[in-house]
């Protein structure tokens, strides 16, 4: 018991470091950082249109899921007027180049 009181320091380091070896790769990964933007719903919108806008080659679901969590929504009823934070992705060379590879066929 002794041994546990006297290495606290350490062994709530080793426990830090674990965690952050964990979730580090999640935080540098640029696929999955992005800005928001407010928009304004308006009469007939849904999410998955709003979220086809803004996908930018992401699955749509995917878009769906971050409007969501960003604007703390529990179901897919949105409402004209209502305010949301939707995600506004970077486009990469790499789809850049397929998109135009697409347009030459």
């Amino acid at each position: 018991m002794n041994f546990m009181k006297n290495n606290i320091p350490c062994i709530s380091l080793i426990a830090l470091l674990f965690f952050l070896s964990l979730i580090g790769p999640m935080l540098l990964d640029k696929k999955h950082q992005h800005d928001f933007q407010s928009i304004t719903v308006t009469e007939g919108d849904t999410l998955w249109e709003i979220a086809s806008s803004y996908q930018n080659s992401r699955e749509t679901h995917e878009v769906i899921n971050l409007i969501k969590i960003e604007n703390n929504i529990t179901d897919d009823i949105i409402q004209a007027g209502q305010i949301l934070r939707v995600p506004v992705f970077q486009v990469t060379e790499k789809e850049i180049v397929y998109a135009t590879s697409e347009e030459r066929r």
